[in-house]
């Protein structure tokens, strides 16, 4: 019997064995030969005892933390994703929901509350303690002179009046105030549960207004403030619906299975809410049919409580936006499906604005039908343009500003900045790709149109699509977040300013329309090219990411197939090396050497790199990492699997004595490599099970590990080179505007920049590259220059297939040169 199957042969009652079995989870996911359909089985049903320990114990952050990154895409690929979904329809079909109907309170009018003894005193108490943790709030019953159940309701309202109309009448200090006030007298009440549905309702409103980092403290507050079944449900469903409006799907999902892992004993109109949640989710992970099981059961649920003519309308917009979902994600959608769909919206705006209730989500979605008709070439229904400008008066202030950013054909630089700069900051960089879905769309859009003729438009939009959810080289307490740009010049002014250290910047965007916006930068001017689709084809690129960069390292016998793969995938022109391409997050899984406008790749021509985007290397060249200058190497001696590499090992001893670097053998990731300005790793490394996503780095022993994990042994390190296949992959998040891989890891780490393979290495390439690069680096070259020196030694050695010659790429700050 295995250690998974004793963990699901009894409930995991204790945190060491929740964490262990998160552990054995991540250990049989790294298997060498792949996992296999009866290990993803058992995987799921441990997954489910970890979600029910969570369910009961909502303040075990490590333990959720782990399971998070045990079930992310470079762990587990799709994988992730389907186990937690499958826990949740398979818990919520073994524990159905009973349905319970809690009395509920009118409670006073709101202008009778603020008249109120109660109100003015527990505000005076409150603002002597501001800011406060809500976990904290201990109010003396003597401060409450009236029945707490009729004080709740009205304040209840002021919650959803100041989350709805943040920027405007209601600034977040009265909506946390106001949070604070619920929270504060809960416990005097009978429900006992006002104060965490007041924080999912301004914590959603949050969300969508752009004040992320606050809405995803507000759900961890409330995990808090779970005690008891019922409470840690509600506050369980509470996280999942924040964090899939922040549009992080694995948290998301992991909080929807502890919520319906717990008390099965739910408030109708509670029970609504987790429905419609579920819908939401499922529609925006692509599940339609799945989503649409869903609602028709919200509908039940409706009809059950007797609120199904007063809800009706809302149910329809539900309806509504999970056929936009769908229509969107098809191939062509027909001009009567569109006209329709756009009927169906003038239909929910009337009754949204009829009802008096929140036009936020209605005017985010006629915003999209609007831009896509005009998309398509179909001018919009006249009364759905009026409409739009009603619920834009009605809207909040930031939400009046996406939708009406999100509605125009042809947004201008202006209304993207203000996006970008309305967003709050998140506290981690890791967190930060998650908040700026809305500023992508709207930068897509704008390269489609007046970008097209606009290199200062251009870089932009370019900019705020490629990975800015890395922290500068060199962090040391906190992963802060890249400096917002501060004006609709700032990237252009950090390319024009890159652009004087004698390098070329090539940024390379991908328009709504589906061309390829490139701006090439040289002495501090900007160029922008449009490439047409017969050149550059956005969906052959999409194709040829399934198979590719992969491909290259493994197949030997198709003839010219680096050629012939990116026949499709060239520019017009290309700057004169050496350049550095900045690209879209969508596209930086194209390797830059195979840049190509004739017959002749970039990376045989001149020195060429990649970096995650402007900011990033601005910060990097204007505050150079410093390190300790010591330089080490790792390649595990174990030879019980294969003796490839222990001849890397013989063969590059000569080189690391020379050079004085320290070589590790142990079969173990070193420590105290901290800071070093140089580090050579040498392992296998392996992707997920659809040759996507970085996964497992080994050894020819025991060793399997992942990429994040090595990553973290390797902090603020000048120059890592990875002899490591697939080491240098870059895959797109596809829930963020961020990527995925391990030499990103790296630079999340602190690191200033990697050279590394994107697909498969030939390990005699370690060999014939390594001691042409440190002689070049050493004797003043930039890691460019010196990699693309080390790239022509190995032409000479070994011939002049690409696989062999244009495999080692510099991902990071390319211009670092020896002892900087």
């Amino acid at each position: 019997m295995s250690a998974l199957d004793v963990i699901n042969a009894h409930a995991v009652y204790s945190s060491p064995i929740a964490r262990l079995a998160v552990h054995i989870i991540e250990d049989l996911a790294l298997e060498r030969d792949g996992v296999r359909s009866e290990t993803l089985v058992r995987i799921r049903d441990t997954v489910a005892s970890i979600v029910g320990y969570l369910a009961a114990n909502p303040t075990e952050t490590t333990v959720r933390v782990r399971l998070s990154e045990a079930l992310g895409l470079d762990v587990v690929g799709h994988e992730g994703v389907h186990c937690l979904v499958d826990v949740i329809l398979d818990m919520m079909e073994r524990r159905p929901i009973a349905y319970i109907r809690k009395s509920k309170h009118a409670g006073m009018a709101v202008g009778e509350l603020q008249r109120s003894k109660t109100y003015s005193g527990v505000l005076r108490w409150l603002n002597a303690r501001m800011p406060v943790a809500l976990g904290n709030i201990a109010l003396p019953e003597e401060l409450v002179k009236e029945p707490a159940d009729d004080l709740v309701p009205p304040m209840m309202e002021v919650v959803e009046h100041a989350a709805t109309t943040l920027g405007e009448d209601g600034d977040t200090r009265t909506l946390l105030l106001a949070i604070a006030f619920v929270v504060a007298i809960n416990p005097y009440t009978e429900a006992k549960n006002y104060d965490l549905l007041a924080i999912r309702t301004a914590a959603d409103s949050l969300a969508i207004a752009g004040e992320a980092q606050l809405a995803r403290d507000l759900a961890e507050q409330g995990l808090e403030l779970a005690n008891g079944n019922s409470r840690k449900r509600i506050a369980w469903y509470s996280v999942a619906d924040i964090y899939h409006r922040l549009n992080n799907s694995t948290e998301s999902l992991i909080a929807l299975a502890c919520a319906v892992s717990g008390d099965p004993n739910v408030d109708i109109d509670e029970a609504w809410h987790e429905m419609n949640g579920l819908t939401r989710i499922m529609r925006d992970l692509r599940f339609f049919d799945v989503a649409r099981a869903a609602h028709a059961a919200s509908w039940d649920i409706l009809k059950a409580s007797g609120d199904a003519e007063a809800g009706a309308y809302r149910h329809d917009f539900m309806s509504l936006t999970i056929d936009i979902g769908e229509a969107w994600y098809a191939d062509e959608v027909e001009r009567e499906k569109l006209l329709e769909l756009a009927a169906r919206a003038t239909r929910a705006a009337h009754e949204v604005i009829s009802h008096h209730d929140n036009v936020n989500p209605v005017a985010m979605i006629v915003g999209q039908v609007l831009y896509w008709c005009r998309g398509e070439g179909i001018e919009p229904p006249s009364e759905l343009k009026q409409l739009f400008k009603k619920l834009l008066s009605m809207a909040s202030a930031n939400v009046r500003k996406q939708a009406r950013a999100l509605s125009k054909a042809t947004p201008e630089p202006e209304d993207l900045l203000r996006i970008h700069r309305s967003t709050m900051e998140a506290r981690y960089a890791e967190d930060s790709g998650f908040d700026v879905r809305l500023a992508g769309v709207v930068a897509r859009t704008m390269l489609s149109g007046a970008a097209k003729t606009n290199s200062t438009a251009a870089a932009l939009g370019i900019e705020l699509l490629s990975d800015r959810a890395i922290p500068a080289p060199g962090w040391s307490i906190t992963s802060a977040p890249l400096p917002k740009l501060a004006s609709v010049g700032t990237a252009s002014e950090m390319a024009g300013e890159l652009s004087r250290e004698g390098v070329s910047i090539l940024q390379m965007g991908v328009s709504r329309d589906n061309h390829l916006v490139g701006v090439d930068w040289g002495g501090g001017r900007g160029r922008v090219s449009v490439e047409s689709k017969d050149v550059f084809s956005v969906t052959h690129y999409r194709d040829w990411q399934s198979e590719f960069p992969y491909r290259y390292g493994i197949d030997e016998t198709t003839p010219n197939l680096f050629y012939t793969s990116t026949e499709h995938l060239m520019v017009s022109t290309l700057p004169s090396p050496p350049f550095i391409v900045v690209a879209d997050a969508e596209l930086q899984q194209f390797p830059v050497g195979l840049l190509r406008s004739s017959d002749d790749f970039s990376g045989n021509l001149g020195p060429v790199a990649a970096a995650p985007s402007l900011s990033w290397l601005t910060e990097s060249r204007r505050n150079p990492l410093k390190t300790n200058g010591k330089m080490f190497a790792w390649i595990s001696g174990e030879q019980a699997t294969g003796y490839t590499l222990a001849t890397v090992i013989d063969r590059l001893s000569p080189t690391f004595e020379a050079y004085d670097i320290t070589l590790n053998t142990e079969a173990e990731i070193p420590v105290g490599l901290f800071e070093a300005e140089l580090v050579v790793i040498t392992a296998h490394g392996g992707l997920g099970s659809e040759n996507r996503f970085f996964q497992r780095v080994s050894d020819e022993g025991s060793l399997v590990t992942t990429g994040k994990r090595l990553a973290s042994y390797l902090r603020n390190i000048g120059v890592v080179v990875l002899f490591v296949c697939s080491g240098g992959r870059v895959d797109k998040s596809p829930d963020a505007t961020a990527t995925l891989g391990l030499a990103r890891a790296l630079l999340a780490e602190g690191c200033s920049a990697v050279i590394a393979s994107p697909w498969p290495l030939d390990s005699r390439v370690t060999y014939h590259w390594l001691p042409t690069f440190l002689n070049s680096w050493s004797a003043g070259k930039t890691l460019m220059e010196a990699t693309f020196d080390a790239n022509q030694a190995v032409r000479s050695g070994l011939g002049e297939e690409p696989w062999k010659t244009l495999a080692m790429t510099v991902y990071g700050d390319a211009l670092r040169k020896y002892g900087t």
